[in-house]
């Protein structure tokens, strides 16, 4: 085994009765570059899939506590090449980063894609007449939207000057 490579050989057929006077025997095994998961956000490197050490034809099974994560970024959600959203490593903890997608072909990439997630924002709406005693004006507005995309205009009449 080759770390960083694969091979699509992983069986040798034994050649029976070998001995001394035994000519040689050449026998080929072709390894691969191994690809990697790679990533639409620049500061995340590619992953390279990691293999198997018992089998050079073979991932690192996913169960193995080496086998990477793609990382938590702040905002962002994780997306497959099938479009569906990554699942965390951690169901409670997301920071601990999420669980790659199974290669198609071990020589090719995995595109992950960084979607924006969903932002929030809640708006109080405060008579600040005296600065140091702000009164809360009735109930607040609540809206979503994709960062940078939501704009917001005041629901409440009669509030703006």
């Amino acid at each position: 085994m080759i770390a960083g490579y694969y091979t699509k050989t992983t069986v040798i057929d034994a050649v029976p009765n070998i001995d001394a006077k035994t000519a040689d025997i050449e026998q080929t095994v072709i390894y691969l570059t191994l690809g990697g998961w790679e990533t639409n956000d620049p500061a995340t490197p590619v992953i390279s899939y990691p293999n198997d050490p018992n089998n050079g034809g073979q991932l690192l099974p996913a169960t193995d506590p080496n086998y990477p994560v793609i990382p938590y970024v702040p905002g962002k959600t994780p997306v497959g090449p099938d479009g569906k959203p990554l699942t965390p490593k951690d169901p409670d903890d997301a920071t601990l980063g999420y669980l790659p997608p199974t290669p198609e072909d071990l020589s090719k990439p995995t595109p992950i894609t960084y979607t924006e997630d969903p932002q929030q924002a809640t708006i109080t709406y405060q008579d600040v007449s005296d600065e140091n005693q702000p009164v809360v004006l009735g109930e607040v507005d609540r809206i979503e939207g994709e960062a940078g995309t939501t704009a917001y205009i005041p629901q409440r009449a009669g509030l703006l000057n």
